[in-house]
């Protein structure tokens, strides 16, 4: 359900293997879409406002926020 109404998700974690792994693992669903991933908040929130995502997935202890 790649089209319209796929939940369109947005990674925002520090740690590359994380990051990678919960894309790869939430790519393989049929209702969700990563539209974008981010290793900091600074990064992050340009890329949303891109993107403009249904969920944000976010990592609490980012060495930036």
């Amino acid at each position: 359900m790649q089209g319209p109404t796929a939940i369109r998700v947005m990674i925002v974690e520090d740690h590359l293997i994380v990051n990678e792994g919960l894309a790869a693992l939430l790519n393989d669903q049929p209702d969700m879409i990563v539209v974008g991933s981010a290793g900091s908040v600074a990064e992050s929130v340009p890329l949303a406002e891109l993107q403009a995502p249904d969920v944000v997935l976010l990592d609490f202890r980012l060495p930036d926020g």
